[in-house]
């Protein structure tokens, strides 16, 4: 607007009224002067000047330049005013097109937000009937949070994408519009909750909600679907999952700093014998599956657990044959950023701090005052051991993350035990340890009950350690595991009908057995007991189960006094890996 008025103030600074007055009046002068040079010429200077006043000609030519000037003037003014116009017109078309850029400008700002608004959708709705034929009255989100929405016609070819098969969806729908004592939400929980896929290039985590649409007389007319948009959720919901997870490795290694230096040794040690085991190798080796297995379990302790997860998908990549390079590299960079992070934040690359009780430092000195060895060796020993609850408290933390993980209660409970422990005893039962707490939280535990679990631990009379671990949950079924065997072809028939109860609990021993439908993260692939097994019979110990339906199952282990009391790991600065732990070098 400020530049429309200064147009419009200049566009009376040169004006055609002047020019053409001034042009006009100059014109008559010229012919006044002329017409006198002319009159001299023919009679003289003084008869034409005498005659100027009684010639009426004369008048009239000397009135030419007032005449001309007025000429001029008014033709000016015409032109003065269609200069104005013009210019006017100009300052106003430009005005105009500065209004039009600037909502040009706005629209896109309005059309980028509302791309950005779409592309955080809120919710999508769309609708079907008895027959599972979709409605045409979709609203855009829903074709946009699913994409292939737009090319289906019924229920089951939208869902079947997202994890439901045609068979369940015919099930739901029969259920719904031809047994009306069927609950509605019972019904449609058969139907998939949740799915992720990617829309444009981005993951996106979809939740599905239900709701019926019926009549005045309340039948069942149609389902409402609704989509909603959970990525933002899940998204924030990831990043406070991996803050707590991170509190909890640095909880768990600054209350066991000796523990966590251990641990960090011996990932490091399965690392490099998982690197030596690929080297070469086509396909997966038994060796390299039993690390894999190992690092999977040892990692979930400490509360790693992005590398957790890719250690399953790198037994999924590995059971399918797909690449795994890029897994491995994902995998040793989790574990160098988030160890590294703890070392930093914990300080523990400036060395470690060992705590040990004055008392028994006393009784350390008494026994070497005296030249009694083995007295002082047991001193020595005894400088490490502490109270059961004490040692065992970083699986109290463990078992309730995944217990809460897998939405069960298992309540932990650590027997009294007048004997103590030290740290290394328990880190190197780690692996069979984990595998049955996991064994109990996947089998023993079901949702909306609560499962008590109890650990615990004697001291044997060779200095060994007796390991009791039960749960109060649904138990083992022999049977049941037998014929799974026969169905994987482990055991025959002949077998199955032949071997007494105790035979068929020590099917759990055998690798790939497991009476889960699929794996996950937690258990269920057939290798956990298997490796509990292998691992405590590398320390020269065993294991054994007792199980009933419905009576819970007691799992027993045990391990000489050598393997658990070795002296001479604690004269060194930094400990070893202890590989006869790993899994991958225990006879299977």
């Amino acid at each position: 607007m400020a530049e429309r008025r200064d147009v419009l103030a200049g566009s009376g600074s040169t004006n055609f009224r002047t020019t053409w007055a001034a042009f006009g009046g100059l014109l008559g002068v010229t012919i006044v002067v002329i017409t006198m040079l002319i009159r001299t010429l023919q009679h003289g200077w003084g008869p034409a000047l005498a005659g100027y006043g009684a010639d009426p000609v004369v008048w009239l030519v000397t009135a030419a330049p007032l005449a001309l000037g007025l000429l001029g003037f008014f033709t000016g003014r015409e032109l003065d005013r269609a200069r104005h116009l013009a210019r006017r017109l100009d300052a106003e078309i430009e005005v105009r097109n500065g209004r039009l850029a600037e909502a040009r400008r706005a629209t896109n700002v309005a059309l980028a937000e509302r791309a950005r608004l779409l592309d955080q959708i809120e919710e999508g709705v769309a609708y079907f009937d008895a027959e599972g034929r979709l409605g045409a009255e979709r609203s855009p989100a829903f074709e946009r949070l699913i994409p292939h929405a737009a090319d289906v016609e019924t229920v089951d070819q939208l869902l079947e994408p997202c994890g439901a098969e045609t068979e369940t969806v015919a099930i739901v729908r029969l259920l719904l519009w031809d047994h009306h004592d069927a609950s509605f939400e019972a019904t449609t929980a058969m139907l998939p909750r949740t799915w992720a896929t990617t829309v444009g290039r981005r993951a996106r985590f979809v939740a599905f909600h239900y709701r019926p649409v019926r009549d005045r007389d309340g039948r069942l007319q149609r389902v409402m679907m609704i989509v909603v948009d959970q990525t933002a959720l899940g998204e924030l919901r990831a990043e406070h999952d991996k803050t707590l997870a991170r509190i909890d490795r640095l909880g768990m290694a600054a209350a066991d700093v000796e523990g966590y230096a251990s641990f960090v040794d011996r990932v490091h040690a399965r690392l490099e014998a998982a690197e030596q085991a690929r080297k070469g190798a086509d396909a997966p080796s038994p060796k390299l599956l039993a690390i894999l297995n190992s690092l999977k379990t040892t990692m979930g302790l400490f509360a790693y657990g992005g590398a957790v997860s890719v250690c399953h998908q790198l037994e999924i990549a590995y059971s399918v044959g797909d690449r795994t390079d890029h897994l491995w590299a994902e995998l040793r960079r989790l574990w160098r950023t988030q160890a590294a992070d703890v070392a930093k934040t914990l300080g523990l690359e400036r060395g470690r701090m060992l705590s040990v009780a004055p008392e028994r430092l006393v009784a350390v000195r008494q026994a070497l005052g005296v030249s009694d060895l083995e007295a002082a060796r047991r001193a020595v020993l005894n400088l490490r051991c502490h109270p059961v609850p004490r040692v065992m408290g970083r699986y109290t933390r463990y078992v309730s993350a995944k217990s809460e993980a897998c939405g069960k209660q298992v309540r932990f409970v650590v027997a009294d035990s007048a004997d103590e422990v030290a740290y290394h005893e328990v880190q190197r039962m780690d692996e069979a340890l984990i595998h049955l707490f996991n064994n109990v939280v996947t089998h023993a535990a079901v949702v909306g009950a609560v499962v008590q679990l109890t650990v615990g631990v004697l001291r044997r009379e060779d200095g060994g350690l007796r390991w009791m671990v039960e749960d109060d949950g649904a138990g083992i079924d022999g049977d049941r595991l037998a014929a799974r065997a026969v169905q994987a072809g482990l055991r025959t028939e002949a077998w199955a009908a032949e071997a007494d109860h105790q035979a068929k609990l020590d099917l759990v021993f055998l690798r790939g057995m497991t009476t889960t439908a699929t794996g996950d993260e937690l258990a269920g692939t057939g290798r956990g007991l298997p490796a509990a097994r292998a691992c405590m019979r590398a320390l020269g110990g065993d294991i054994r189960v007792a199980s009933a339906v419905d009576a819970g199952t007691r799992f027993e282990l045990w391990v000489p006094g050598q393997a658990s009391m070795d002296l001479r790991r604690w004269h060194e600065p930094t400990p070893e890996p202890d590989k006869s732990t790993s899994s991958a070098d225990c006879p299977t």
